[in-house]
């Protein structure tokens, strides 16, 4: 399944401290993204 990736800002929507939280989030969905794109996720594999 792909699933497109909203842009950075999107979590501005929400406002207020949800910015802080949702960005986080973001930054560590496309970190694992691109791991998983780079294929360095294998090596974390058990």
């Amino acid at each position: 399944m792909v699933r497109s990736i909203p842009h950075a800002g999107y979590a501005h929507a929400y406002g207020g401290a949800a910015d802080h939280l949702y960005t986080a989030i973001d930054r560590l969905v496309l970190w694992f993204f691109s791991l998983v794109v780079a294929g360095d996720a294998h090596s974390y594999r058990a």
